[in-house]
């Protein structure tokens, strides 16, 4: 997936790409949660989000420093489990991560899909 980041949570924001969970959220620091839509077109939006194994790369990039993240779960959660977006995920596992969370296939079930990723390497973008 190769999609834009946009600041907050709005039916525009995501529309067109990824978007931010929090106002205080900083790449690399803490928990850096991303929500997207799952789109029924393949290779649009997060649809391939499922797909997505523990150990695969993610890279986040605000076109100065690249965040990459090795994927070290995947859940499925009742879509009151916002506590997945927090900082204390982090916290608990010893380092920055990343949530990427979805709604699992359609958003009528009540169900969210999570990869979660830890960093392991950011390097200057060119």
């Amino acid at each position: 997936m190769n999609l834009p980041i946009l600041k907050g949570i709005t039916d525009a924001n995501l529309l067109v790409g990824a978007t931010t969970m929090r106002p205080d959220q900083i790449m690399g620091e803490g928990n850096y949660p991303l929500a997207g839509h799952y789109n029924k077109s393949q290779g649009k939006l997060f649809h391939h989000l499922m797909d997505v194994d523990v150990g695969a790369i993610i890279k986040i990039t605000n076109k100065e420093t690249v965040y990459e993240y090795r994927v070290y779960d995947t859940i499925i959660v009742p879509e009151t489990d916002v506590h997945l977006i927090e900082d204390q995920e982090a916290i608990d596992r010893g380092k920055p991560i990343t949530s990427l969370m979805v709604c699992y296939y359609t958003s009528k079930n009540g169900k969210i899909y999570f990869v979660l990723g830890e960093l392991i390497d950011e390097y200057p973008y060119n």
